[in-house]
């Protein structure tokens, strides 16, 4: 156990910790951008917070420089930010620059290179979370079905996102802590740690040798 543990620690580390200095002269830079809920992180790294049940709003707080290279949209009903460039420091997170979004209803966070989330207030049917890349997630509120998908490094923090029906798939290295009150479907496709918690009624468990998954009452 403490083995893996360590093993996701370096791994985690070489991939999250190309950490990046902020800038002085930070500034806070509010973008007007609505009727999204989803999220999708693309092509960058980056410090996020989510904000759900209140109004739309996505506000840049770190470098100006480094919020003249972040560029959001909204295409259908996911809000992207990204960044287009290809420097080697794209993907890297700056504690200092983070992007903080508001809104009244959150159903899926995907991510194509770095993250460091916190998300409050999560309430909905079916939320969904597909990692691609190195991630740090904290999430707390209520589902009734939660999709986890981590494909990288990447450590989950959902006990306090109390769920029915959980699935977690981990390919690659991570971490995840998961609360589900009926069943819990929990693969493992490489290194890793699941510790589950509800009790729930219906478990279907598969790992590979370098990985453990614990149930909790």
């Amino acid at each position: 156990m403490k083995k893996i543990r360590s093993i996701f620690a370096i791994a985690a580390g070489i991939s999250l910790m190309g950490v990046a200095i902020a800038q002085a002269g930070d500034i806070t830079e509010s973008r007007d951008l609505s009727a999204f809920d989803k999220i999708t992180i693309d092509n960058m790294g980056v410090g996020l917070d989510v904000r759900v049940g209140e109004n739309f709003s996505v506000t840049l707080k770190g470098g100006e420089k480094w919020s003249k290279k972040v560029f959001t949209t909204v295409d259908g009903d996911t809000l992207i930010i990204e960044r287009k460039d290809k420097s080697n420091t794209a993907r890297q997170i700056s504690s200092d620059n983070r992007v903080i979004v508001t809104m009244p209803e959150f159903s899926a966070l995907t991510v194509n290179g770095a993250v460091d989330a916190n998300l409050s207030g999560i309430e909905g049917q079916k939320i969904d979370f597909k990692i691609n890349g190195a991630s740090n997630i904290k999430v707390s509120g209520k589902c009734n079905r939660l999709d986890i998908t981590l494909n990288g490094a990447s450590n989950f923090e959902g006990r306090k996102l109390k769920c029915e029906d959980v699935t977690v798939q981990i390919n690659g290295v991570g971490n995840v802590e998961a609360f589900g009150a009926q069943s819990a479907d929990l693969t493992i496709n490489g290194m890793g740690n699941i510790d589950f918690y509800g009790n729930p009624k219906e478990v279907d468990k598969d790992k590979g040798w370098f990985s453990n998954i614990t149930m909790h009452k």
